[in-house]
């Protein structure tokens, strides 16, 4: 909420934490986000303060005394999914909001979705580096003390990573593998064994367990 007077704003704050929307109503905020469709009130009828206060009829002396002229709610949209809604209200002032108000309020709207949804994906964008982040880490843990050999290939069945088990199995560095196919590595025999298993698992998806290879490394 914003107001040239800074008490009013606060007034404003107090009612809507006492007196919170109806989701469920068919105008104001709830519906605007719901529809997705602005609302233009050049001129707040009675009836509507009427209506809006029915279970709350000491909410409508606050309303009166508020002075409430016209008002204009205009949803915040990106991506074609609604963020929420700006509603902007005229009072002591007795300004009329009409279609040209309408059209600045629509595209200030615009403009600020943008702004909120690109915050929205910057920040979901560094949750994502950190859990990679703190997956990798779980990943060098496991990898530096695993007392088995373990390597990560890529789809053409060349060395991404691999730990210091499988090196010693292998007969090389750890980073003489990387870029090095399997049967660069561990040559022809071996190869012809593995490599038909590795393009299975690749086809299918599945996981292939407890299967006994045997041959001679380096």
């Amino acid at each position: 909420v914003a107001h040239v007077a800074p008490e009013k704003a606060r007034w404003a704050n107090e009612l809507a934490e006492k007196y919170p929307p109806d989701p469920d109503a068919p105008y104001g905020v709830p519906n605007v986000i719901r529809s997705r469709r602005p609302e233009l009130l050049s001129e707040i009828p009675e009836e509507l303060l009427v209506q809006a206060t029915a279970d709350r009829p000491e909410l409508l002396e606050v309303l009166r005394e508020l002075g409430l002229r016209s008002s204009m709610c205009v949803p915040l949209l990106a991506r074609d999914r609604p963020l929420g809604a700006i509603t902007f209200v005229s009072a002591e002032s007795g300004r009329r909001y009409d279609e040209d108000d309408l059209a600045t309020a629509q595209d200030l709207a615009r403009r600020a979705a943008i702004a909120v949804d690109n915050a929205l994906l910057f920040r979901e964008a560094e949750a994502a580096q950190r859990q990679a982040q703190e997956s990798l880490a779980v990943v060098d843990a496991v990898f530096g003390a695993a007392p088995i050999g373990l390597a990560f290939m890529d789809a053409n069945f060349r060395y991404v990573r691999v730990n210091e088990a499988l090196a010693e199995l292998n007969g090389l560095r750890a980073d003489e593998h990387f870029g090095r196919t399997l049967r660069d590595v561990v040559g022809d025999e071996l190869a012809d064994q593995v490599e038909p298993l590795h393009r299975r698992v690749l086809e299918s998806g599945e996981p292939i367990l407890d299967l006994q290879v045997e041959g001679q490394t380096a």
